[in-house]
């Protein structure tokens, strides 16, 4: 998991089980050196406290880090120095469960977000799931699927965004990072990625596509 720092400087946060933070390449972004360090290991190859895929991660109030594992399910909760605490969550549609696996974690509103591929789901501290929130915008000139992720300082929704194609169109030129209200509505748009035809291909058999929007801001 990677964010752009901004003047081509980068921070790996999570590569396998090791926690990084430095510098890819790039124009200055400040005039300090920046070098990647092991900050924190965390998980194992086997055990209760196994790690596969993290797609992301998000630190509690009180410092704990809490780690979606799409692949069993399950979001387990690290303490601040690497020990595991607990795990939460598996397959399936009730309250607290995941569809398809977690797949992105957030802490915001004081609250801890969990999303799947069809919905985000609010937690309390015991771990019980408080809210959701679900809906599906398509934008037809785009071929964009908008589904929640994240609720943004202001109570409003955050969407990730994925492009299917099943006529054989190669993605979208443009990508628009909107914001929602809680039933799906489009309240605004924030901005708009040129990404001039770039995709990911995540099922080469069924032609399924998503954008990659650091592709438009690499240098």
């Amino acid at each position: 998991m990677i964010w752009h720092a901004g003047g081509g400087r980068w921070i790996a946060v999570a590569l396998g089980l090791v926690i990084l933070a430095g510098e890819v390449s790039g124009q200055d972004a400040c005039s300090a050196e920046w070098r990647l360090e092991e900050a924190l290991r965390i998980g194992s190859l086997d055990g209760p406290d196994a790690l596969s895929w993290v797609p992301n991660l998000a630190i509690g109030s009180q410092g704990e880090i809490y780690v979606p594992q799409p692949a069993s399910g399950q979001v387990l909760v690290f303490s601040a120095e690497g020990e595991l605490l607990r795990s939460f969550g598996r397959f399936g549609s009730g309250p607290g469960d995941f569809q398809d696996g977690p797949r992105v974690v957030t802490w915001a509103q004081g609250e801890l977000w969990v999303a799947d591929r069809l919905r985000a789901q609010s937690f309390g501290p015991d771990d019980r799931p408080r809210a959701f929130v679900q809906f599906q915008f398509f934008d037809p000139e785009e071929g964009i699927y908008s589904r929640p992720e994240a609720p943004l300082a202001d109570g409003t929704m955050w969407a990730k965004n994925s492009f299917t194609s099943t006529d054989g169109r190669r993605g979208p030129r443009s990508m628009a990072v909107r914001r929602f209200n809680e039933d799906g509505a489009v309240l605004d748009t924030i901005f708009v990625l040129d990404v001039n035809g770039d995709r990911v291909i995540t099922n080469p058999e069924t032609g399924g596509f998503a954008v990659n929007p650091f592709r438009a801001m690499m240098p």
